[in-house]
């Protein structure tokens, strides 16, 4: 049987990327968004599947989490990608959002700014409050080298930072994309 904490994890972040979806879903039905957020939506999945599951199968336990008892309720090589893909949609959605809330021309340079440092900060944020309490980045793999420590002596490496300051990149190409040639 699962430790208690691996069974909340799981249903926790299970519930919020269902959840996320429902919204998402729930959003387009009521013509709040137009299908071009939803294809956003969808492409912002499709980019944070990539590295998730390059996460869940990158060899020297790249990433591995605090409590191996998680995998028992929450298959890491499966179930832990999708949902936090979706995590990462929604998060990407929010990034062009904000571009749009500041009044910002999807087209300008700005844009990408804008959301660069979105991403870069979710990745803070993130990496802060949740290496080394649910998960840790190995600190022995030299194409992930550990770039700063906190108080708590746990390393924060490179590749967690790197994703989300390219991957808004890709997303604001294909948002670009998407609003030229998708119809509303």
């Amino acid at each position: 049987m699962a430790f208690p904490f691996a069974a909340i994890y799981a249903t926790g972040a299970f519930t919020f990327a269902v959840l996320l979806l429902v919204i998402m879903l729930g959003l387009y039905a009521s013509k709040v968004i137009d299908r071009r957020i939803l294809i956003l939506f969808l492409l912002g999945f499709l980019i944070g599947y990539v590295w998730e599951v390059a996460h869940a199968v990158a060899p020297n336990d790249f990433i591995r989490l605090k409590d191996k008892s998680v995998e028992a309720c929450f298959p890491t090589d499966t179930l832990y990608p999708i949902v936090h893909a979706l995590g990462d949609a929604f998060l990407f959605i929010m990034g062009l959002l904000l571009v749009y809330l500041l009044k910002i021309p999807l087209h300008s340079p700005w844009a990408l700014v804008v959301m660069m440092v979105w991403g870069l900060s979710i990745a803070v944020i993130a990496e802060t409050s949740s290496n080394g309490a649910y998960w840790h980045y190995s600190e022995n793999i030299p194409a992930n080298p550990v770039i700063y420590r906190l108080n708590n002596g746990i390393g924060y490496t490179l590749w967690p930072f790197l994703e989300w300051m390219f991957a808004p990149v890709l997303f604001w190409i294909c948002a670009l994309l998407v609003f030229r040639f998708v119809t509303p």
